[in-house]
């Protein structure tokens, strides 16, 4: 974590900030401490851009986890998507819960997941039909497994 936030401050027009609480409609932050404020942007990644954060991210994923499924996850997504959403439910689940006697909630998932439900179906058939019925990206994902595994065994055997 501290090595990606020394990157970013050094990068021109990034801050770094503890927190930010976010205006969900319109983007609008006001960040934490030092109060400045700021606009969310959309950043549109090349093909090769997308492909490549794609890439890091695995290897990220398979160098973390000793036991990582990372690589049957990719394979799943890309059988079964497009996906209108991939809910973290651990994530979900402990959100504000940082107390002595919390717990998992699973009322807090299944809340969030009756919220998502109804526009979900409309979602992915649009998916679908623009991404011919593969998960967007996640071939790209699949794809950069198979190199990086393949890179992996190569400089083994070197």
């Amino acid at each position: 974590a501290d090595e990606v936030q020394r990157l970013l401050a050094a990068a021109p027009g990034w801050t770094v900030e503890a927190s930010v609480c976010v205006d969900e409609k319109s983007g609008a932050c006001q960040a934490q401490p030092s109060g400045a404020s700021m606009q969310l942007a959309a950043v549109n990644l090349s093909p090769k851009d997308r492909a490549d954060l794609l890439a890091g991210i695995g290897k990220l994923a398979r160098e973390r986890e000793a036991d990582s499924n990372f690589d049957n996850f990719t394979q799943w997504l890309a059988r079964k998507g497009p996906l209108p959403y991939l809910v973290d439910g651990a994530n979900v689940g402990m959100y504000n819960q940082n107390f002595q006697e919390s717990k998992f909630n699973f009322g807090q998932v299944e809340r969030l997941m009756a919220h998502l439900r109804p526009g979900a179906r409309e979602i992915q058939k649009e998916r679908r039909a623009q991404f011919g019925g593969l998960a967007a990206g996640a071939e790209v994902v699949a794809a950069s497994v198979r190199a990086s595994a393949a890179g992996a065994a190569g400089s083994e055997a070197a």
